[in-house]
């Protein structure tokens, strides 16, 4: 089977997987798109392979205390304060790549690993805040307080924040393919489609028979219930997990 990299050919596997060819699956174009958005979002909610954690930089305004966030940033985790005073530090660049995995720079031995890791462990324990903000996912404001506020006297000020931001499948194509969001879309379009279908009584079959409306939407729910119960046991973090 190929592999699915885009939004059209998870449309056209799911539709496939609930009988177009034999059957008419009742849904438009607009409910295919509405559709594989919630599931989008739901998994990126809620399943560890729709988020990652990163950094996000944010330059600060003088007397400015609250600031949108990236609609796709759904956590502050915490926030590593006057970071413009050690950018220019060479082990925290490696970090930055590192931990964004974009790139290894050199090959590094194990007794200097060691030594890195615990001089970044100390950047972290010097400049690392777990308070000091509150951050509304649903507003996306970060607003800053107490000691955390931005300087008063003109000077520069950079925060670097430690994220939890969704992963966008146009960049991240093997979404996709992962094989609970495309049972999950199909249940929400198997609903979508009982749903339909609820509404003309008795449409038939090639060959003779009727649809079975209500089969159909039944069917869906319970796989919609039994995918996110999945999810909620084996793919989420716990909630201390999402903070800010």
């Amino acid at each position: 089977m190929s592999v699915l990299k885009s939004a059209l050919q998870l449309k056209e596997y799911t539709l496939r997987k609930l009988g177009k060819g034999i059957l008419t699956v009742n849904v438009t174009e607009d409910q295919l798109e509405d559709r594989l958005q919630e599931a989008l979002e739901f998994f990126g909610k809620y399943h560890t392979d729709g988020f990652v954690e990163t950094y996000h930089i944010l330059p600060l305004t003088t007397g400015v205390w609250s600031y949108t966030l990236p609609e796709d940033i759904l956590a502050v985790k915490f926030i590593i304060h006057q970071v413009n005073q050690i950018i220019g530090e060479p082990t925290f660049s490696f970090r930055w790549d590192f931990m964004n995995e974009k790139r290894f720079v050199g090959e590094l031995d194990l007794i200097g690993y060691h030594l890195l890791m615990s001089k970044l462990e100390l950047i972290d324990h010097m400049f690392r805040h777990d308070d000091g903000f509150v951050f509304n996912p649903s507003s996306h404001v970060f607003q800053l307080f107490g000691p955390s506020v931005p300087p008063m006297d003109g000077s520069e000020s950079i925060e670097a924040l430690w994220v939890v931001k969704l992963l966008d499948p146009y960049d991240y194509v093997d979404i996709y393919n992962n094989d609970w969001l495309k049972q999950y879309y199909k249940a929400l379009l198997q609903i979508q489609w009982g749903e339909n279908l609820s509404k003309y009584s008795g449409t038939p079959l090639p060959g003779g028979g009727q649809l079975n409306a209500q089969d159909i939407l039944n069917r869906g729910l319970a796989d919609k219930e039994r995918l996110e119960k999945e999810v909620y046991d084996k793919f989420t973090e716990p909630p201390s997990f999402f903070v800010g």
